[in-house]
């Protein structure tokens, strides 16, 4: 069962930098073309 599960365990960390590296491209690529930033609170505070 260890065999069988290592890839899923593996790959939580793995998508979780592609999808911060997506956003992080994503943002830079919007912060070029000029448009404005904005922090989106998600906790209360």
């Amino acid at each position: 069962m260890y065999a069988r599960s290592k890839p899923f365990f593996v790959g939580l960390p793995v998508g979780e930098a592609v999808a911060a590296g997506f956003w992080l491209l994503l943002n830079m690529t919007l912060a070029l073309l000029g448009h404005s930033y904005y922090a989106v609170q998600v906790m209360p505070g």
